[in-house]
């Protein structure tokens, strides 16, 4: 090497200690005790102002708490997932990847829409948390009308129900309030304990007890601030085709009776129209040939005992 280019590789050298110790003075900067107070400043005002969102968003639906959603009469279907995007995955693989489409800040995840049919654009955050694989709690990242919460009636779901101080007080889409149990209508037991949720829609279930006979095991992986977190998903029944219906029962599912039955086109179970309590499923007269609970996309627990009696007078030759 010469003594030029020596001495150019020198300068070079001084300039990069030059620029570190800049970078080590602006971090120190950044650091100082001056800074902090005004970060902590900062972040306690952010907090507040959450806080006091959440406040005026929880009274202006506990004055509407007794505003009914039309339920069981008309029903609603189970939403999609719309802002989540799964990557596909195999029959047989346990785990893929997701992520939270741009319109997951700008939307509602009951209507999809930035504003709802009355003209309002307010957006309300969820306030329930996300439990991962390594029990990070996660804030929620649904958003929703007031409106179509408060409409969204699937499962028998009730939004102002977790607004009231003897269960959560706080606003919380259907993602924290486990679906079977809601439906049975255990609705405090509903909101409590850890929930995994349906990856492809606003279901979840109790994660020990409740989760539907039929679903597949999905493990997750989401990218949130930056990094990939992992979290302990299904893909519950209602997103898979049924197999063809076996014989079906010889008496309706409600009353018993055994006459002018109607076979449900989607389960063993017989029925009649008389005893349906659902007259419409999203706005729309229901199929003739359905019954209620596969209308309302009912599911049965894993490692429940079914006990079925059959009394004489309801068996016929094409029960088995």
């Amino acid at each position: 090497m010469t003594r030029k280019q020596d001495s150019i590789r020198g300068v070079e050298q001084e300039q990069e200690n030059d620029e570190e110790q800049q970078d080590l003075k602006e971090d120190s900067a950044d650091r100082s005790p001056l800074n902090e107070i005004k970060e902590n400043a900062q972040s306690r005002a952010q907090e507040e102002s959450l806080r006091t969102i959440y406040r005026n968003n929880l009274k202006k639906i506990l004055d509407r708490q007794f505003e009914p959603n039309g339920y069981p009469e008309n029903l609603m279907s189970h939403v999609a997932r719309e802002f989540l995007k799964v990557e596909s995955y195999k029959p047989k693989e346990e785990g893929t990847t997701a992520e939270y489409l741009p319109d997951t800040d700008t939307k509602c995840v009951f209507c999809f829409k930035a504003v709802d049919s009355s003209g309002d654009a307010e957006l309300m955050p969820c306030q329930g948390q996300m439990g991962s694989i390594e029990k990070r709690k996660i804030a929620c990242r649904s958003k929703f009308h007031a409106n179509c919460a408060i409409k969204y009636n699937a499962g028998s779901f009730l939004f102002q129900y977790s607004a009231l101080p003897e269960c959560q007080g706080k606003l919380q889409c259907p993602l924290h309030c486990c679906s079977l149990c809601n439906n049975e209508h255990y609705k405090q037991v509903a909101y409590a304990g850890e929930m995994t949720e349906c990856a492809l829609c606003l279901r979840a279930f109790h994660k020990e007890l409740c989760i539907p006979a039929g679903s597949k095991n999905l493990d997750v992986e989401i990218k949130i601030e930056g990094r990939g977190v992992q979290f302990e998903m299904i893909v519950c029944p209602a997103h898979f085709t049924k197999k063809k219906t076996g014989k079906h029962i010889a008496a309706c599912d409600e009353c018993q009776n055994t006459k002018d039955l109607i076979k449900c086109s989607t389960c063993v179970r017989s029925f009649h129209k008389e005893c349906q309590d659902v007259k419409t499923l999203d706005g729309q007269p229901i199929p003739a040939d359905k019954c209620e609970k596969c209308l309302a996309g009912d599911a049965v627990r894993y490692d429940v005992p079914v006990l079925v009696r059959w009394s004489d007078n309801i068996v016929d030759d094409e029960v088995y």
